[in-house]
């Protein structure tokens, strides 16, 4: 019972009696002493007592079998894949072939004939007929060459209207800006004049002038100068090189439509701006 209780092998060395009759010092062989060494193997109730040699000998022959039978079942299974049809089964799909070259379909000519068709209808006859009447006159035509184009007439010119951004003339002393609405905030109603010509402009008795025929004259000896600019106000103060005062009391400038006219001291006009209100 404690033979089986045990979980390894109990390994149980056995000797043979000693032979009395051989010399104390005669070798042992290395096979004879394993032979003689045995191994309890846990089979049964009592156990089954097994040499090494006989278990090394029961191991090479399973190992062997195991062997001879792979190598069979492998022979066996090649033979009968060899052999294998794979369309007799349900299901299987059916194998792919590779499409063989075939020869190309013969060549189709086609050959076009033309039919004319005569008519068989004969063509209506025109018989033309006299311009003149038997009897009358023949009578001379007279050329007369008339012009395809006609001569338009000239139009009458018209005169742009003023925008309400206003519309100047054209010199090298300008009008370039009218203050004719000024907010309440702001200095009353002013016209601001610059000198883009070569050289500086001397403007005594120059006028300044609305449509009314109300005119600011210029004072004697007024020079503006290259790049120069000065403000004539429509209100009362004291003249300096940029500012000049018309010494109005009333407003000078119609805010609805008005033009705001520079004339030379010989009555000729050199520059305008017009504007309207919208």
């Amino acid at each position: 019972m404690c033979r089986r209780a045990l979980p390894h092998l109990h390994r149980v060395v056995t000797m043979t009696p000693p032979n009395h009759n051989a010399p104390k010092n005669a070798p042992v062989s290395r096979w004879r002493r394993l032979g003689e060494q045995e191994i309890e193997l846990p089979i049964g109730r009592k156990g089954c007592a097994v040499s090494w040699l006989g278990l090394q000998a029961a191991f090479i022959f399973i190992a062997s079998l195991i062997c001879s039978c792979c190598a069979l079942s492998a022979y066996g299974w090649g033979v009968v894949s060899s052999r294998f049809d794979p369309s007799s089964i349900a299901g299987w799909p059916a194998p792919f072939s590779r499409p063989t070259a075939t020869s190309l379909p013969p060549t189709v000519t086609l050959t076009l004939t033309l039919t004319q068709t005569v008519p068989t209808t004969p063509f209506a006859t025109v018989t033309p007929l006299s311009a003149t009447p038997p009897g009358a006159p023949p009578v001379t035509p007279s050329a007369t060459w008339t012009s395809p184009l006609a001569t338009p007439a000239a139009p009458s010119p018209t005169p742009p209207a003023p925008s309400p951004e206003g519309e100047a003339g054209h010199s090298d002393v300008r009008i370039v800006y009218v203050e004719y609405a000024p907010a309440e905030s702001e200095d009353w109603e002013f016209v601001l004049i610059e000198n883009r010509g070569p050289g500086d402009q001397d403007m005594s008795n120059w006028t300044l002038s609305n449509e009314r025929g109300d005119a600011y004259t210029f004072p004697k000896g007024f020079i503006l100068p290259v790049d120069g600019s000065v403000r004539v106000w429509t209100k009362n103060g004291q003249d300096s090189e940029i500012e000049l005062y018309w010494g109005r009391e009333e407003e000078a400038w119609d805010n609805t439509s008005d033009t705001a006219t520079l004339r030379d001291g010989d009555g000729k006009a050199v520059d305008w701006r017009s504007w309207s209100a919208p």
